[in-house]
C-alpha cells in the first residue's frame, strides 16, 4: 500500500455546530488529491457510521476508512489525525456500525471539513503545483472542495489561484472563490474530477 503524502492533517468543525456530547451520522466522506508519487489521482474514502463530537479537539469516529480501494489500518489513520481524533475499533480496521439511510444522514450531517496539507511544497515548481495534493471534499450538497492554502506565500498562492483557472475553465461544473487564503470549489460531479490531471 502506497504511504499517504500528507504530513499534518488537522480537523475543523462548523463553529456553529459545536456542542459537547453532540453526535453526527454520515454515510461517507471521500477525498480526492493527486498523488506525486504515482502521477495519479488517489481517493481516500471514509465510510463513517458514527461522529461523536466530544469537545473541538476530540472527535470519536466508527467506520472503515480505504485508501486506494484498499483498507486503511485504523492505527495509521489515527496517527494522520493526531490529537483531533479518537478512533474506536481494533487495530487494524474500525467496527463498522449499522449505515444510516442517506437521507437521515443528509438531514443530520453538518459540515465536516479534514484538511490533508503536504508541508513538503514549500515552495511550486511545475510538478508540485498540481495542488489536488493538499484537495479535499466533504459531505454537502452540492459537495464542496477546500484547498488548505494558508501558510504560501503570495506568489504561491497567486500561482495555485492561476493552475485552478486553468482548470475551471476546462471544467464549467467547478466554481472557485478565494477569501483569506483559503481557496473553495465546489464541485457537482466529484467523480470526474478523478480524470484530470493538471
Amino acid at each position: 500500500m502506497s504511504e499517504l503524502v500528507f504530513e499534518d492533517v488537522s480537523m475543523e468543525i462548523n463553529k456553529v455546530a459545536i456542542a459537547n456530547n453532540l453526535t453526527f451520522y454520515a454515510t461517507r466522506l471521500c477525498c480526492i488529491f493527486f498523488s506525486p508519487d504515482c502521477g495519479t489521482f488517489k481517493e481516500l474514502s471514509l465510510l463513517f457510521s458514527k461522529i461523536h463530537l466530544h469537545s473541538a479537539n476530540e472527535i470519536k469516529v466508527r467506520g472503515s476508512v480505504y485508501f486506494d480501494g484498499k483498507v486503511l489500518p485504523a492505527a495509521k489513520f489515527h496517527h494522520l489525525l493526531n490529537q483531533h481524533v479518537v478512533c474506536e475499533g481494533n487495530d487494524s480496521v474500525f467496527d463498522v456500525l449499522s449505515l444510516i439511510n442517506r437521507e437521515e444522514a443528509e438531514n443530520m450531517v453538518r459540515k465536516l471539513d479534514i484538511y490533508f496539507y503536504n508541508k513538503r511544497t514549500d515552495h511550486l515548481n511545475v510538478q508540485e503545483s498540481r495542488i489536488f495534493e493538499i484537495a479535499v471534499n466533504l459531505i454537502a450538497k452540492p459537495p464542496v472542495m477546500y484547498l488548505k492554502v494558508l501558510g504560501m506565500s503570495r506568489k504561491q498562492k497567486d500561482k495555485c489561484l492561476s493552475i485552478l483557472s486553468e482548470f475551471v475553465q476546462q471544467h464549467e461544473s467547478v466554481v472557485f472563490v478565494e477569501t483569506d487564503f483559503r481557496i473553495y470549489l465546489t464541485v457537482r460531479l466529484l467523480s470526474s474530477m478523478r480524470r484530470y490531471s493538471l
